[in-house]
């Protein structure tokens, strides 16, 4: 049974034979390596660094585009550090950055027989100044440091004049959107339009009412509707009385006779005597008459016998009776009553005319009233919607003015940055610390030399150890004679 052959592991002693047998071609590596780049290091061009500061600061706010009634005037005089930032940011911008490049004359023409392609060429030298230039705020200040190398010193300082002249222009666009302006000024027309029209339904509607202030007039028609309801139950109340004294006068008047007997004597029928014996005399002489005419059996003649029977009858028995006076006059409590009665149905239908008044009157107020309220709500609607269609437009009035104010300050160019510093023309390279470089030359120099002696050992396909014999023949190994300095091959 075979079995797979385990993987060989290095270790730190394999490593080190392995850099002691690749000795010469390590040593050749490092020193061909080192002289190479000391002589870089050592032979480069000077370069020449112009400086630019620019300096962050709160002379004027920012426009801002919205319907929001804040001011732009408002603002925090310090800059913080997310502001600093902001402007690195925008200084770093690869569109400002190409644009630095072009006129700065950095795009590079494309070799001879190679494709030209303005827009890699403009992106390479992008590239290339951004790792370049050096931007740094300074801290504990408001102070943004630029600094760019260049072997030309005019070069150098060519390209910061160039990167503050389109940073500014950048930095005004990116700080107010363009056409702020004539957006205001559109936003401002229409609203002053919806204005007069909303002013214009509030004049037309006090035309149409006749309302001076639907409020007070609402206000005072609700006092004389209390007034008119407050007489209304007074009315009310003294009908319902009256009408029940009506009623107990007319229940009285029924119980009261109309008549009463004032005076009542009681005496003889002595006039009543004297009465019926002068009648009977005057029957008498007249009968008397009758006879000296007609016979007794005349009818007159009877007639009057007929008459003096009936008196001389009446006599004997007025004679014998005795006689009662009574005095009948009217009921002064019935007339009383029905004076009371007639007074009271009179009241009565005055009260009720009055309370029919009353309540035409208090429903006209009433309905009165609740059509003020209607015109007062309606009123209120349109003096809102005039009072925000007026703020509106006097909100959007100040945006205006402000934008208008802005693109004034942004034609004499005044912005939140300012350049501290202008770029400086350089005289004398720059420190380039190339001795501080020559240390960092050994060491990669080492390190690549050592990398090759591993690598180059590690192609070698010679067998150097019993554990390479091993892999290679998967077979243990019994002996090895290390004085064999013929290296076998390992067979295929």
């Amino acid at each position: 049974m075979t079995t797979s052959p385990t993987p060989h592991t290095y270790s730190a002693r394999d490593f080190a034979a392995a850099l002691f047998r690749q000795s010469r071609t390590v040593i050749m590596c490092f020193v061909f390596t080192a002289a190479a780049l000391i002589t870089v290091v050592l032979l480069g061009p000077k370069l020449f660094e112009s400086n630019l500061k620019i300096l962050v600061k709160r002379d004027r706010a920012d426009l801002q585009v919205s319907g929001a009634p804040g001011s732009g005037s408002a603002m925090n005089a310090d800059v913080s550090e997310s502001e600093l930032n902001s402007e690195v940011e925008l200084i770093q911008g690869r569109d400002l950055l190409e644009q630095v490049a072009v006129e700065a004359g950095l795009v590079q023409a494309p070799a001879t027989g190679a494709v030209a392609d303005p827009a890699q060429a403009k992106a390479m030298a992008a590239d290339t100044l951004h790792a370049d230039l050096n931007v740094t705020p300074i801290r504990r200040s408001w102070v943004i440091d630029i600094t760019y190398p260049s072997p030309d010193p005019a070069q150098a300082k060519k390209v910061l004049d160039t990167l503050a002249r389109l940073y500014l222009d950048k930095h005004l666009a990116v700080r107010r959107p363009p056409g702020a302006y004539q957006f205001f000024a559109e936003q401002t027309t229409q609203f002053a339009d919806e204005l007069r029209t909303e002013q214009q339904k509030l004049q037309e509607f006090g035309e149409r009412t006749g309302a001076v202030s639907a409020a007070t007039q609402k206000e005072t028609v609700l006092l004389r509707l209390a007034e008119f309801e407050a007489t209304q139950r007074q009315t009310d109340t003294l009908l319902a009385e009256t009408a029940r004294r009506v009623a107990s006068l007319q229940l009285e008047v029924g119980r009261t006779p109309e008549r009463r007997v004032t005076v009542e004597r009681t005496g003889d029928a002595a006039g009543m005597v004297q009465e019926l014996e002068t009648r009977m005399l005057t029957l008498e002489l007249k009968r008397g008459d009758l006879l000296q005419k007609f016979t007794p059996t005349y009818r007159l003649v009877k007639e009057i016998d007929q008459q003096l029977a009936q008196v001389r009858a009446a006599l004997e028995e007025a004679k014998t009776a005795r006689v009662r006076e009574e005095t009948v006059e009217g009921n002064p409590t019935m007339q009383w009553l029905e004076q009371e009665l007639a007074r009271a149905r009179t009241e009565r239908a005055t009260l009720e005319t009055r309370a029919a008044e009353l309540r035409v009157t208090v429903a006209n107020y009433r309905a009165r009233a609740q059509q003020l309220d209607a015109d007062d709500a309606e009123r209120q609607g349109l003096m809102r919607a005039v009072k925000l269609a007026e703020e509106k437009y006097l909100l959007y009035q100040r945006k205006q003015e402000e934008a208008r104010i802005s693109d004034a300050l942004d034609k004499t160019r005044i912005a939140n940055v300012a350049i501290a510093q202008a770029a400086t023309m350089p005289f004398a390279p720059r420190r380039s610390g190339k001795l501080l470089l020559l240390p960092a030359c050994v060491l990669i120099a080492l390190l690549l030399s050592i990398g090759v002696g591993f690598m180059k050992d590690l192609l070698n396909s010679s067998i150097r150890t019993p554990d390479e014999l091993q892999t290679a023949l998967d077979v243990p190994v019994l002996a090895w004679v290390p004085a064999v300095r013929r290296e076998v091959t390992a067979p295929v």
